[in-house]
């Protein structure tokens, strides 16, 4: 619309795709969590491996200036999806269409948890 600014911008870091204890990572949730506020980050996304346990069981919530949000990471043998916006576990041995309409089923978003021939270290 003409003569209309823009909408304000905010710049704000975060993290999208961290695994804690609750699958392969190396600390639990409260210490990433806090690690994630001193180095000022403004949001945490965890996504454990096919889990949406920390998600229930801690809850989202505010680490001090940092917000802690949980998603997943789907993990079928290949193609992991990172899913946002869920709350009902999603089958990792379902075909990627399937798997990401159930995302969608759900209201989540969702992205590939790497790029086209991206590997695993």
């Amino acid at each position: 619309m003409k003569g209309m600014l823009p909408p304000e911008r905010y710049e704000v870091s975060g993290v999208i795709h961290c695994h804690s204890t609750y699958s392969d990572g190396m600390e639990p949730v409260p210490v990433i969590a806090e690690a994630a506020n001193r180095a000022g980050l403004s949001f945490l996304l965890m996504t454990d491996h096919d889990t949406l346990a920390p998600l229930h069981e801690l809850g989202e919530q505010w680490v001090e200036n940092t917000l802690l949000l949980f998603g997943v990471e789907i993990t079928p043998r290949h193609n992991h999806y990172l899913a946002y916006g869920v709350t009902q576990p999603i089958c990792p041995h379902l075909p990627p269409a399937v798997y990401t309409a159930a995302v969608a089923e759900q209201g989540g978003i969702g992205r590939p948890a790497r790029r086209r021939g991206e590997r695993h270290p």
